[in-house]
């Protein structure tokens, strides 16, 4: 029986692991687009010379790229770290 339960764990944490890189490539095509669109947005604000906006919309950027990071190397089959 406990061969048994030890092939079920192994087989849930297969698909945990799957499921996980699915999230984060999913995860991953959703920040592109919405870099993609806040990319847009910074150019609208810059033609009205608001330059706040343009410093806000250029930090929500990085801060979405170093997110991306870490969906990235879930999505490459790295395992997830809490702590980075």
């Amino acid at each position: 029986m406990g061969k048994h339960n030890k092939q079920e764990r192994k087989k849930r944490t297969k698909w945990d692991e799957r499921s996980d890189k699915r999230s984060a490539e999913y995860i991953l095509r959703r920040m592109d687009t919405i870099k993609e669109d806040l990319g847009d947005l910074l150019a609208e604000f810059k033609a009205f010379d608001q330059y706040d906006h343009v410093l806000l919309g250029a930090h929500c950027i990085r801060i979405m790229d170093g997110m991306r990071q870490k969906y990235r190397k879930i999505a490459d089959g790295q395992p997830w770290q809490e702590a980075d």
